[in-house]
């Protein structure tokens, strides 16, 4: 967190084996860097896609790199390797604009989240063609590191890996060549050959040469990647550890050690050829998953013993860490879905499911007022989905078993709890469901004591976690309940849930307001009245509620996904 970090030459000493000059402090801390706007954006995706979820309130600050990188991105500057000598249009770093822009529009879209998206989308096109056109030397059939150069760069590499171009694409496959005709000794890759404006050499950079081991993965030369690989296992030291650099010549660890952005590199190259291996090894054919029907007996859930020492208080919060860490850890950032059915058996599941123990015993007594009620609830809702989807096999959508919402139960204060007897029953006041004849809970079921009453309409926002479709809400609490859910009715909103159409005088929503549109209003002016303050343009509110009698309405099919961006 220091600003005054002006650098120095301290000229009275030799520096590591002679490597003077030695410095203190830092001049690149005063470069303009381009490609950091980038990294900090797939950073933000990835951990939307980890945790799902992006903080509404981190949303400002990284709608505004997007909007300086769409206004900048033509400059000059440093590049990634912060060299010394001009500023140049490096091709890297013109390429982290576009992932700047591109993770931008995925997390606006994914969230509804306010954003200039046609500009985005514009820029980000501009981009692609620049790169394809100044980036590109036909001659020497490879990405150049800086536009007008001939000069190779190791970071164009990441050209497929961060999506710009598929790994199959002749220019990917070409540029692969290169790099490794001309940049790559004794299995080492270096960054690059042109000049920097640092005196003397270096040694190999290590991450570079996971960079190339993964572009090797991808194009499904495995054996070869293996071999690099095993190459690179030699270059660390007797604890496993790296170092930034490596002088091949005189076989000596060079530059920061240890390193993370090497043993990063070395850990997505192992995952990465894990995974190849996975994929081409002979698996046996899945057996055909029979659909449960409507009669089917019901499972309770959580009927293992629980996590001795867990406060009650304590007890929703922890199921939902552990629940986001199995979501985050099992998504495929290559397919851009949460692989379910890989969970069962796994230490972080097999902890969920002691956690969930607990609720057997939890005292339903402890929920005190309305607030609490309407967050325990949800959470609870939300969990289980999940937990029913793993536990019944389920991969893409529920659908795909009849009588999903009221298969799974938790048992909880000494009582069962179905999905609907949840949503209904509880979360809707007791309400039947569109589709049936009478309430979930009787006269005489003790249940009804927890319902809640009035309706709260925006439980309908909060009621759709799964993967990337959820809201950005990681744990819903009484203390801020209400505006949770007023964030979640506006990323629902405004992802697709209300669609203008000005041209036709007409209206697109989500089936939710077919099915449930009574809890919304008695009508449909007075519902779209009401879900029009959840629009973030004040123009868009201010049309569908002066135009909410007249406007043609048109019910969308429902998405019944889990995984969908």
């Amino acid at each position: 967190g220091e600003t005054d970090i002006t650098e120095e030459i301290l000229a009275h000493l030799e520096g590591y084996r002679g490597s003077a000059p030695v410095r203190i402090g830092n001049g690149a801390c005063r470069q303009r860097q381009l490609d950091i706007y980038g990294e900090l954006m797939d950073s933000a995706l990835k951990l939307s896609n980890y945790v799902g979820k992006i903080d509404v309130g981190m949303w400002p600050f990284l709608r505004g790199v997007c909007d300086h990188v769409a206004l900048n991105w033509e400059s000059p500057d440093a590049g990634i390797w912060e060299v010394r000598s001009e500023y140049r249009s490096f091709t890297y770093s013109r390429l982290m604009c576009w992932v700047a822009l591109d993770r931008g529009v995925a997390i606006a879209r994914r969230y509804g989240f306010q954003a200039d998206l046609k500009r985005w989308e514009e820029v980000r096109g501009y981009i692609k063609s620049d790169i394809m056109m100044r980036g590109w030397n036909e001659q020497i059939q490879a990405f150049v590191g800086y536009y007008g150069g001939d000069g190779l760069d190791a970071a164009t590499l990441l050209i497929p890996i961060v999506g710009l171009l598929p790994f199959d694409d002749p220019r990917v496959v070409a540029n692969v060549e290169a790099v490794r005709k001309g940049l790559c000794s004794d299995g080492l890759i270096y960054r690059y050959t042109t000049p920097d404006g640092v005196a003397g050499g270096e040694g190999a950079f290590l991450s570079c040469s996971f960079w190339f081991i993964d572009s090797l993965v991808a194009m499904d030369r495995c054996a070869e990647a293996e071999s690099y690989l095993d190459r690179m296992l030699g270059y660390s030291n007797h604890l496993g550890l790296f170092s930034e650099e490596y002088d091949p010549v005189n076989d000596v660890a060079l530059g920061n050690f240890p390193q993370a952005f090497t043993h990063i590199g070395f850990i997505n190259s192992v995952i990465a050829l894990r995974k190849a291996r996975i994929r081409t090894t002979p698996q046996k054919p899945p057996a055909k998953k029979r659909l449960l029907g409507f009669l089917e007996e019901k499972v309770v859930l959580n009927k293992d013993v629980p996590v001795p020492g867990v406060k009650a208080e304590e007890l929703v919060r922890e199921l939902k860490e552990a629940m986001n860490t199995l979501r985050g850890g099992y998504f495929d950032t290559a397919t851009g879905r949460v692989a379910y059915e890989l969970m069962p058996g796994s230490g972080p599941y097999m902890r969920y499911i002691c956690l969930s123990g607990a609720l057997k015993n939890f005292d339903l007594n402890s929920i005190k007022g309305r607030e609490e009620r309407l967050a325990f609830w949800i959470n609870i809702y939300n969990l289980l989905v999940i937990h029913s989807v793993v536990e019944l096999g389920i991969r893409d959508s529920v659908t795909e078993v009849n009588g999903f919402f009221a298969r799974s139960l938790y048992r909880i204060g000494g009582f069962d709890f179905s999905l609907d007897d949840i949503e209904h029953g509880i979360l809707r006041g007791n309400r039947r469901h569109p589709r049936s004849l009478w309430s979930p809970f009787s006269s005489t079921d003790e249940r009804r004591v927890l319902t809640v009453d009035p309706l709260e309409p925006r439980i309908h926002f909060a009621l759709v976690c799964a993967s990337s479709s959820c809201p950005p809400i990681g744990l819903y609490t009484s203390g801020d309940i209400d505006r949770e859910l007023t964030v979640a009715g506006e990323v629902f909103i405004n992802s697709g849930g209300l669609v203008i159409d000005r041209e036709k005088s007409k209206v697109s929503l989500s089936s939710i307001f077919q099915w449930y549109g009574r809890d919304f209003g008695p009508d449909i002016g007075a519902r779209l009245r009401y879900l029009a303050n959840f629009l973030y343009e004040q123009e868009d509110r201010a049309y569908v509620s002066e135009n909410a009698e007249r406007l043609k309405v048109r019910y969308q099919r429902y998405d019944w996904r889990l995984n969908r961006s």
